[in-house]
């Protein structure tokens, strides 16, 4: 009977095999961006991230497919730099192509939102890793739990304005380097979890419409400074 290290090493070389497969019929489809997980800062440290996820999974996604683009962290906070610092110092940025985040946002925290963000980037300016970019892959113009009435009233956050909030979480976070086309904004559909989705049943809802009529107007532009 095989030891545990063996057993440990077969399911490894399954799971490579199972994850070059699943990349290459992704990319046929053309997937090529992947998180090996959903926000590991929640529960589980650096360290075991990279041995456990990143390592085993990053070679087996290239192997299917060579352009795949695989972003590490995925993490849930804003504020969570530090354990996207912490990957960097253990080496772990040699298995991925680029930094994801689930950050969110509102009307009134635009200095907040900005300083954060650039903490991360300032991560990849400490390690000169010029070839990662910071995506976000889950996002959203305000917190829908958890605040009082008095912040919506303080913000003006409330649900008449998020064609406002979504245009302006983009355009923020385009200004601290993470353009357009890197901006995932969660949910699709209403879910009855918070009220920042783009559809509502079968109709677009006002931040749906404010970011299309965002990205026809800007198109292919790109953010190159701010004139107050």
């Amino acid at each position: 009977h095989p030891d545990e290290g063996e057993r440990r090493a077969a399911r490894r070389e399954t799971l490579a095999r199972w994850y070059e497969g699943w990349a290459r019929a992704a990319a046929a489809n053309g997937v090529h961006a992947w998180e090996p997980t959903n926000e590991p800062n929640l529960g589980m440290p650096p360290e075991r991230y990279i041995e456990d996820l990143l390592k085993p999974i990053y070679p087996a996604i290239k192997a299917g497919d060579p352009k795949a683009n695989f972003l590490g962290g995925s993490i849930c906070g804003l504020e969570n730099h530090a354990w996207v610092r912490r990957l960097y110092e253990l080496g772990g940025h040699a298995f991925f192509d680029g930094v994801s985040l689930h950050p969110y946002t509102g009307l009134g925290f635009d200095e907040a939102y900005r300083a954060e963000l650039d903490l991360y980037g300032q991560v990849l300016r400490d390690f000169d890793d010029r070839e990662a970019d910071l995506w976000m892959t889950e996002s959203a113009w305000h917190r829908g739990w958890g605040y009082a009435d008095y912040t919506y009233d303080r913000f003006q956050a409330r649900r008449e304005s998020q064609a406002r909030h979504a245009v302006v979480m983009h355009l923020n976070a385009e200004a601290m380097g993470i353009p357009r086309n890197k901006v995932y904004v969660f949910y699709l559909i209403e879910h009855g979890y918070n009220e920042f989705f783009l559809f509502y049943r079968a109709w677009p809802t006002s931040a749906a419409i404010s970011i299309q009529v965002m990205n026809e107007c800007l198109r292919d532009a790109r953010f190159v400074r701010e004139v107050p």
